[in-house]
């Protein structure tokens, strides 16, 4: 919609005579044959919208500011061609028969009774030999489409795609629901020029969604509904929405769901994709956060800072933080939604020569719960957390090593991975564990008892992982590449398919972590 609102209901002005029969819409009754030889003169007064004059100041009963010119028949037969002469008003002289007439006015946008029509009105009006006859009409606007527009208020992630030409320029034609974004639609009638139609349209908007079952759909108010991800598999055809406002033709509006990929790299700037390689939003974070998980609790974005230990909640746009606590410095950590959220982290216990695995928790975060020491003297790890309460489990890897730690009994469970593991994610709608790798195969896929499962591949990634993550929507795989470029993978065909290419190169990567619509 523009920004300035406009009204594109019509006050034809002019008082009626005292024998004057109304603005009503009956039918005429027949002329008796001398009335109908016999003609007087009508006069009524347009008064045409100032085009410039800001929508706050107009009536609802204005013609379109697109307005050019007015055609008038009379009992069927066109009578008078008015075009706009720059007055405010303009009155028009009408030669009518003498009796009950049917006056019919129609409003276009080009001169001469040309172009579109923008409005119209159907009066019947008694016409009295030697009075002075003013005809009075109320036109209404003629609305050539429903307009649909992303609000653009909410905090999380929303792809609109628009109309590229002509009155659909500025309707929505479709709209992705990244991660747990809920989206609010304006939906209003226009005319064929653009022009909001304020008067006129009494009730509500009507609407339907079709598909496989993307979102749910909540009416707000009669001009605001609000578009919500389901939950389940992403699909990858998407639902179609079909929108009518009151006396409009309908617009449909295609509609996806998909996870929102945030990519962070050491520069501390943050990316953040759909899963058909749209970028929505390039922000950051603060020096030395880096990104370890989503908390559905509190619905934040979670950073660990190694330098420092503290750990920060983000809003999901990434806008703001608050400071939750500090652990001890130096950690590699990962984000658990486990029993309302837990950090796991390993850290290099210098007296023992090993690494040992903690927990930490909101409510007593200043005593860590030990979890396990695998042993491990290695001088590379990653963490990787499970989400779901069946599986509270969390994993460490060091170089070739996984380590399963249980989040209720600490047992520790050990296998080995493919090569040199740089990264893991899990899938936790699956329970499934994924470890890129330094060296081919890039991908190592484990189900929750760690060993190894069938699709262990390059899955279509051109170069070495250097982080990477996943999602519970599809399965899928995403993994900044050596060399900087940003790739995306899912494992159909049991090697995986490479998705739409990205193509951006996002520079050193430092952690990948996504909101899901299954997250819980």
């Amino acid at each position: 919609m523009r920004t300035s609102s406009r009204v594109a209901s019509v006050f034809l002005a002019g008082a009626l005579s005292a024998c004057g029969g109304g603005a009503g819409l009956t039918p005429t009754s027949p002329h008796g044959a001398a009335e109908a030889a016999k003609t007087t003169k009508a006069t009524f007064t347009i008064r045409w919208t100032n085009p410039s004059a800001p929508a706050s100041v107009r009536r609802k009963d204005t013609i379109s500011p697109s307005a050019q010119s007015v055609a008038i028949s009379i009992n069927g037969t066109e009578s008078t061609v008015a075009n706009r002469n720059g007055s405010p008003s303009q009155s028009i002289t009408l030669i009518a028969p003498v009796g009950n007439d049917l006056f019919l006015f129609n409003i276009y946008d080009g001169p001469n009774g040309g172009g579109h029509l923008l409005g119209t009105a159907t009066v019947s009006q008694l016409i009295v030999d030697g009075a002075a006859n003013n005809v009075t009409a109320v036109i209404q606007a003629v609305c050539a489409v429903t307009n649909v527009q992303y609000a653009n208020d909410d905090v999380g992630f929303i792809n609109a795609v628009y109309g590229a030409t002509g009155i659909y320029a500025a309707t929505l034609q479709s709209v992705v629901l990244a991660g747990k974004s809920s989206a609010t639609l304006v939906v209003g009638p226009e005319d064929a020029d653009g022009n909001v139609i304020i008067a006129g349209t009494g009730g509500t908007v009507s609407y339907q969604i079709t598909g496989s079952g993307a979102a749910s759909v909540t009416p707000i108010d009669g001009a605001h509904i609000q578009l919500t991800p389901l939950s389940g598999f992403r699909s990858t055809t998407p639902d179609t929405l079909t929108l009518a406002a009151p006396t409009c033709p309908t617009t449909t509006v295609a509609v996806e769901h998909s996870p929102a990929i945030f990519v962070e790299n050491t520069s501390y700037n943050v990316y953040v994709f759909d899963w058909y390689g749209d970028e929505l939003s390039i922000t950051s974070v603060a020096a030395g956060d880096a990104l370890i998980g989503y908390d559905t609790h509190s619905q934040s974005m979670m950073t660990y800072n190694a330098g420092t230990g503290q750990v920060n909640a983000y809003t999901p746009n990434l806008q703001s933080h608050t400071a939750k606590y500090t652990l001890l410095s130096g950690y590699t950590a990962c984000w658990s939604n486990y029993t309302g959220g837990v950090v796991a982290a390993a850290a290099f216990n210098s007296g023992g020569g090993n690494y040992d695995i903690y927990t930490y928790n909101f409510a007593n975060p200043t005593a860590p719960i030990f979890m396990g020491d695998p042993g491990a003297t290695s001088t590379h790890i990653s963490v990787a957390c499970s989400t779901y309460s069946t599986l509270p489990n969390a994993y460490l890897a060091t170089n070739e090593a996984v380590y399963q730690f249980s989040l209720a009994s600490n047992v520790i469970v050990a296998d080995n991975g493919d090569g040199t593991i740089v990264s893991m994610a899990t899938d936790d709608r699956n329970n499934e564990l994924y470890a890129f790798n330094s060296g081919s195969p890039y991908v190592s896929v484990f189900n929750d008892s760690l060993p190894p499962g069938p699709l262990s591949a390059n899955w279509g990634f051109t170069s070495a992982p250097v982080v990477g993550g996943s999602d519970t929507d599809s399965d899928d795989a995403y993994a900044v590449l050596t060399g900087g470029a940003f790739g995306a993978s899912s494992p159909s065909g049991g090697g995986g398919t490479l998705l739409p290419n990205f193509g951006y190169q996002v520079g050193t990567g430092l952690a990948i972590a996504v909101i899901s619509t299954n997250e819980r």
